[in-house]
């Protein structure tokens, strides 16, 4: 029992020791991705630590298939292309960056959306009903009422082409997508950081951060959460789940509390 206890207890030291010295640093300026370990097009795939979900473009791997105007999953060719989300956090700060083919303007009738959450991952692809399962949005653009980087707590959201029986199609499963907020809950929460910018000829990267502290009970309690973003349209999405460890003031409590399970198995025995 006692070798089990300290076992623990150097586990949760380990854990905790390594929570504390993790650190990320975005440039969101420097009109690329490299501190996340990524190059769109040649190099998909990030460094330790980051949470990513690049699409599997139509020729079957994770790079592009630039002969071809269908990129699947997604309708309306490269424009509508969402290639790749990648999420990531430290002591202080949410970052997030998103490669797509869509630009910071409107297109058509359509324009960016908004990036939505989901705490405990409730929402169910293919389910417009849980849509409001993602609890909090970040604005994207200047286009709409709610400003730039702005982290809001979410009210309603817009649905794109489920409204009228359609919807974004990925990996077998419609999307219950969550495009834009139409509606949210009070003000502003936060002031986020966010550039949505041109990388190359044929792609956008919004790249980002927030401090994790205004999302409230629903990050300091642990929960995983879904990252999502779409266009208003729906025509393509990507998702990215994220695990959240406990906060090193949790593991100290932890901690403390295997010390002192330590110590009454050491007076019991006395």
């Amino acid at each position: 029992m006692k070798k089990i206890i300290i076992g623990s207890l150097m586990f949760v030291v380990m854990v905790f020791c390594a929570q504390a010295s993790f650190a990320f640093s975005v440039n969101i300026n420097d009109g690329g991705l490299s501190e996340w370990g990524v190059t769109p097009v040649s190099h998909w795939h990030p460094n330790d630590g980051v949470y990513h979900n690049p699409e599997i473009q139509s020729n079957g791997s994770n790079s592009e298939d630039q002969n071809s105007s269908y990129l699947n999953p997604g309708w309306g060719g490269q424009t509508y292309d969402v290639e790749a989300m990648y999420a990531t956090y430290d002591s202080t700060n949410l970052y997030f960056a998103i490669v797509t083919g869509f630009p910071p303007s409107v297109v058509g009738i359509n324009k960016p959306g908004d990036i939505a959450f989901d705490f405990g991952i409730d929402s169910v692809l293919g389910d417009t009903s849980t849509v409001l399962s993602y609890e909090f949005g970040i604005e994207t653009t200047n286009l709409g009422s709610l400003t730039k980087g702005g982290l809001y707590s979410a009210k309603t959201w817009g649905l794109g082409y489920n409204n009228w029986g359609g919807g974004a199609y990925y990996g077998g499963s419609y999307d219950g997508a969550p495009t834009e907020m139409l509606a949210v809950n009070g003000s502003m929460l936060c002031q986020g950081a966010l550039n949505y910018y041109q990388y190359d000829s044929q792609r956008w990267i919004i790249e980002g951060y927030v401090p994790h502290s205004y999302f409230g009970d629903y990050w300091q309690n642990g929960n995983n959460f879904r990252m999502h973003w779409t266009e208003t349209c729906g025509n393509d999405f990507g998702i990215v789940d994220v695990n959240i460890t406990p906060e090193p003031a949790t593991l100290s409590l932890l901690g403390l509390g295997l010390l002192g399970l330590a110590g009454f198995r050491k007076k019991k025995n006395v």
